[in-house]
Formats: structure tokens, sequence, C-alpha cells
């Protein structure tokens, strides 16, 4: 008996619909090895605050009183992040410059990511609000303009921005006691 749902599925409905695949290879390798990356991140955080490394331990410290949605926020923008190194480092169809700026995107994006998770520093929602924002734009006028195709990766990296940029707004109109993003 056939498997109710495997990849020809999946070809069929993308031939349907008007999001194709594209090149997102090296995106989905980065999405894969993201949660390793911040596992292994965490876990070598947690090791040496325990053998007594003081940055190591003022880092630990930082991201636990770190509020949730600023959690949840700066992983957010690592998605978004990965995604965007990913295809700058494979070069996308669209050449060097797409690829130059997408870099240049991911690499703001990370760095806004570690602000929101590890700084007790004011002003990270709007570098990542502006950022997020900008990137959402830039999609829409390239896919509007012809110069990019729909694709699944994309879609789902813009709607990932989405909810990310909706996790910055509403936890920003709540004291950072209860969850907020307010510090």
């Amino acid at each position: 008996m056939a498997p109710l749902l495997h990849t020809g599925h999946l070809g069929r409905f993308l031939q349907a619909s008007a999001i194709h695949a594209g090149h997102s290879e090296p995106a989905l390798v980065a999405l894969t090895c993201l949660p390793v990356a911040n596992m292994a991140a965490l876990t070598a955080l947690e090791a040496g605050a325990r053998v007594g490394l003081t940055a190591a331990a003022r880092l630990r410290d930082a991201y636990l009183g770190s509020p949730p949605a600023a959690r949840l926020a700066a992983l957010g923008l690592a998605i978004s992040a990965s995604v965007h190194v990913a295809i700058a480092l494979a070069e996308p169809h669209g050449g060097m410059l797409l690829a130059i700026l997408l870099a240049l995107d991911g690499t703001a994006l990370l760095a806004v990511a570690c602000w929101a998770a590890v700084l007790a520093v004011p002003g990270w929602r709007t570098a990542a609000a502006a950022l997020l924002s900008a990137g959402l734009v830039a999609y829409a006028v390239a896919v509007g303009g012809g110069l990019e195709e729909l694709d699944v990766v994309g879609v789902a990296t813009k709607l990932v921005e989405v909810a990310t940029l909706g996790t910055l707004f509403a936890a920003a109109r709540r004291p950072a006691t209860d969850g907020g993003l307010s510090r």
C-alpha cells in the first residue's frame, strides 16, 4: 500500500500552485542545523559556567534572565538569518549582488538575535522590526517585479518574519515582568 503522503504529493501540489520549490536545498540544510547549533551553543555556555568561566556564566545568566518573548523573537530572527546566509553562500540565482545583500541581511539579523537574547540594552526591537520589515518589502518588490519567483522556503521564511514582528509588537505592549520585551 502506498503511503498517504510522500514527496510525489508535495511535488504535484507545488506544480499546481503558484509556489515552486526553487533553490531551497541550502536553506533547508541550514534549518536542519540550526537547532543543533543552538543546543551546542547553550550547552557550551552551561559547561563554561559550571567550570567557572566568568564570561560564560554572565552570558548564560543574561540569556536565562531575558524575557521569554525576547527569546522567541531571537529564535525567529535566527531562523530568518540562517535561511538568508545559507542562500547567500550557495550564490543564489539572482547573482553576486543578491548573495551579498542576503549575507549582510542574515548577519544583521543574527546580530540582533544575539542582542535580543543576551544583552540588556534597549533598541533591539526597533532594529529587529526595521530589518524584518525591510526584508518583507524587498521580497514583495522582487516577487511583484518578476525578479524572484515565489518559492516554498521564501514564503515560509516570510511567514516566520511576520510572526516574529507580531511577537515584537504584541509583547512590546506588556511590561517585562509578564514576559514582554521591555528592556
